[in-house]
């Protein structure tokens, strides 16, 4: 079972018809085509596979042609901090079911404002995902691991 909305992608990780690694490479090829092969971030929460996802995700965008900044375990308002603070960033993915139960988990678009993405920014990306149609790239992206933005975050806060 999987749920599309404005607040990205939700599923079921148990089931056939869920969050399988396919539908994880389409959604994150297709927000790689979205972004224009640019650098995006990528965080996950704390739920039960979330990692592996994270993992598939990262991997997927740079076999796509992005390069990654890869946050580790973060919460969702950190992925989007550093998508706000940092303007080489085209867009970020964080993986989380929110509120939802230890069996979904899911995937969060964020614009290169550091915000959600908006309704027709939704429909643009489901468009790519819907036709199939993620374009491939010959030049592969990197990944670089950014340990700092915990306390980056936390600093801007208290200021």
């Amino acid at each position: 079972m999987l749920i599309r909305s404005i607040s990205g992608l939700r599923g079921l990780t148990d089931v056939p018809n869920g969050l399988t690694t396919d539908v994880v490479r389409l959604y994150a090829a297709s927000f790689a085509t979205y972004c224009h092969k640019g650098i995006i971030t990528v965080g996950y929460d704390g739920r039960q596979g979330g990692k592996e996802i994270y993992d598939y995700v990262c991997k997927t965008l740079t076999e796509y042609g992005c390069d990654v900044f890869a946050l580790g375990m973060v919460p969702t308002p950190t992925v989007m901090f550093e998508v706000e603070n940092d303007i080489s960033i085209h867009g970020g993915i964080s993986v989380t079911a929110s509120h939802n139960g230890q069996q979904w988990n899911g995937m969060k678009f964020i614009a290169a404002s550091g915000l959600f993405l908006d309704k027709e920014q939704n429909e643009s990306l489901w468009e790519i995902i819907d036709s199939n149609a993620p374009k491939e790239n010959d030049t592969k992206g990197s990944i670089t691991i950014r340990e700092d933005i915990e306390e980056k975050h936390i600093k801007s806060i208290l200021a």
